[in-house]
């Protein structure tokens, strides 16, 4: 009896990232897994971005070519279009080891969990520097699993998809949830991606840190988004704790209102 593979949909969003784009499908296309879903979707590039998708196009099953309201919400669109049993997100720099794909496949038949995630090797200059752990019990403090090695199943992204209110880190929101929604997982200790610097979230630190602040605080409270402040800036956020104070003001004023009119 033959056991059907897992259907596994990789989504890539890309603006502009003619650069590094064909590395990136290379390491999809060549996986040699057969069950696999391409998914690739454009900002609008203006670059030679859609000259390399086309190049590649019998490869690809899904792509398009628009505008967007940024990273979080194009990985929304692809969740739409996809139609794989789970499905994961490869940035425009980045690529999976050559066998990631038949690892993943073999732990979703043994383990059957709702997401799996593994480790990510970070380049810097194309150099190799060092590998990157998941600390999925330390959620509370920084992004504990880095979604380039994340794989998720389906029916759980399409119902629960990125918040686009946050713009640099709606990933670590989500892997919050599925955390705290006690999702099962299984964690595979072998690298599945490399990472190349330069993205999004490392390029932009000061609205970084400012999501990361109002994240913590929304699910953990004021001492873990001190704490998480501290630990992404390396030094006392005085101007984030003068923040914090006048919310807990308004949160005040806001209640008090609610109960002075019965509500």
């Amino acid at each position: 009896m033959t056991i059907r593979k897992p259907k596994i949909s990789i989504i890539t969003v890309v603006y502009n990232g003619e650069k590094h784009l064909g590395q990136t499908i290379q390491s999809v296309i060549n996986q040699n897994y057969e069950n696999l879903e391409y998914i690739i979707i454009d900002g609008g590039s203006t670059d030679g971005t859609l000259d390399i998708v086309k190049k590649y196009e019998e490869h690809i099953d899904y792509w398009v070519s628009e505008a967007d309201e940024g990273i979080y919400d194009a990985m929304n669109k692809g969740i739409s279009v996809a139609k794989g049993d789970y499905i994961a997100f490869l940035n425009a720099d980045d690529w999976y080891r050559s066998n990631t794909l038949k690892i993943i496949s073999y732990h979703i038949l043994k383990y059957k969990k709702e997401y799996f995630f593994g480790n990510i090797d970070f380049y810097k200059n194309e150099k190799y520097q060092s590998t990157w752990f998941p600390k999925p019990k330390k959620y509370k403090r920084a992004m504990p699993i880095y979604h380039p090695a994340l794989f998720v199943k389906s029916e759980i992204l399409k119902n629960n998809k990125f918040d686009t209110s946050y713009e640099i880190i709606a990933d670590y929101k989500l892997i919050i949830e599925l955390i705290l929604k006690n999702k099962t997982y299984i964690y595979i200790p072998e690298t599945l991606t490399c990472f190349r610097d330069g993205g999004i979230s490392n390029t932009q630190n000061t609205q970084k840190n400012k999501e990361c602040f109002r994240l913590q605080y929304e699910y953990f409270g004021w001492f873990y988004a001190l704490l998480g402040y501290i630990i992404g800036t390396k030094q006392f956020p005085l101007h984030n704790l003068v923040q914090f104070f006048i919310f807990i003001r308004r949160k005040f004023l806001y209640l008090k209102s609610k109960y002075n009119n019965g509500v």
